[in-house]
């Protein structure tokens, strides 16, 4: 076998690796009952970075109060080819933030070539783009950011050498475009 390919297998193994060890964290850590599911721990990642917990006097309990979303832009008009993201990709890059409460939003996604390219926009906790056209690419399961932005604020590993994907990809300025709204 060579190098090369034990290199990959090593990279693909620690990938893995990592995987299973946050799907693992995040069930302990979170308030789930024992049959709590990968999707159950991204839906309820999802779900949590959106809401605001608050506790009221004279309550039984806390609260729960929508955060304030993003405010709706005008769209101009998509390439062909442009999808909606898968929601296990979105569920990854939502789970994989190094801040609580912040999203990718704003989402497109364009197949090309066995890779996803997946562009949009990264929220803060308060609703506000802390930046546009940002991007991860997808292979064969394996989530890896690509912009800059992207691989400094999540905690995925940064494989798009590994993957030979790039920002000036074809198919990734496409997904940018597909998900850009200004």
């Amino acid at each position: 076998m060579s190098q090369n390919k034990k290199i990959a297998l090593g990279i693909g193994a620690v990938i893995a690796v990592l995987l299973v060890v946050g799907l693992i964290g995040g069930a302990l850590n979170s308030d789930t009952n024992e049959d709590t599911t990968a999707s159950d721990i991204a839906a309820s990642s999802t779900s949590t970075a959106t809401e605001v917990q608050t506790s009221e006097v004279g309550t039984t309990g806390p609260q729960t109060t929508p955060a304030v979303p993003p405010p709706a832009r005008e769209t101009t008009a998509k390439p062909a080819g442009c999808e909606a993201v898968p929601s296990q990709y979105l569920a990854i890059i939502n789970a994989s933030w190094r801040r609580d409460g912040w999203s990718f939003i704003n989402t497109s996604a364009y197949a090309v070539g066995g890779t996803t390219y997946v562009a949009g926009e990264i929220a803060n906790a308060e609703g506000g783009i802390r930046s546009r056209d940002d991007l991860f690419a997808a292979r064969n399961g394996v989530v890896t950011p690509v912009s800059m932005t992207a691989r400094n604020e999540s905690d995925l590993p940064d494989l798009h050498r590994v993957l030979d994907v790039n920002f000036t990809d074809e198919g990734a300025q496409t997904a940018l475009d597909c998900a850009r709204t200004y």
